[in-house]
């Protein structure tokens, strides 16, 4: 019983030991922590240029643009078959490591750059701005309301033949409903 106790105590002495001991190695290479990137920054006046990084799950391909011939290609991490080859892939800064004719470039993705777009002064009301629909204040410019025109004598006796009209359905809707009987149409 007493040995099973030592080598219980022992086991569990050893093991903090191992777990704190890959705890440290772990912090020293932690990926959050500066200065633990693959990229250590971007090579200055570069023959080539990063433009895109896309991929899924573990493949990623990489956007090089080269401005003196203006072609750009997609490539995989160590591809074969251009004058370059991506090396590495730093996905905390978006940056790779790129053999190009025995040098050693590191390239970045550029930042983003969102400017917002202005907007257009909206006309004053009643400026004549309405597509040939009447303003909703019926407002002239000078902000006074429009008097009414006066009607032609045709205009007025169509809006007569109007109302009649009306008049009469309203009395044969009525009827129908068993309200009083409809008024005698006159035209």
């Amino acid at each position: 019983m007493a040995s099973s106790r030592t080598l219980l105590l022992g086991s569990l002495l050893a093991l903090a030991l191992g777990v704190r001991g890959g705890a440290q190695e772990l912090a020293a290479d932690s990926p959050f922590l500066p200065g633990a990137s693959a990229v250590e920054g971007p090579t200055e006046n570069a023959p080539l240029e990063l433009r895109g990084i896309v991929g899924t799950g573990a493949t990623r391909l990489f956007n090089l643009f080269d401005p003196s011939t203006k072609q750009s290609r997609w490539v995989g991490l160590d591809e074969p078959g251009h004058s370059f080859t991506v090396k590495a892939h730093d996905e905390a800064s978006d940056a790779v490591t790129i053999d190009y004719a025995g040098r050693v470039l590191s390239l970045r993705l550029p930042e983003s750059r969102i400017t917002p777009l202005a907007l257009a002064a909206l006309p004053a009301p009643g400026t004549g701005n309405n597509r040939g629909r009447r303003p909703d204040n019926a407002d002239n410019a000078a902000g006074a309301p429009s008097a009414p025109r006066e009607l032609t004598p045709e205009e007025a006796k169509r809006l007569e033949n109007v109302a009649t009209e009306v008049a009469r359905r309203r009395a044969l809707r009525n009827t129908t409903q068993g309200g009083a009987p409809p008024a005698p149409a006159t035209r």
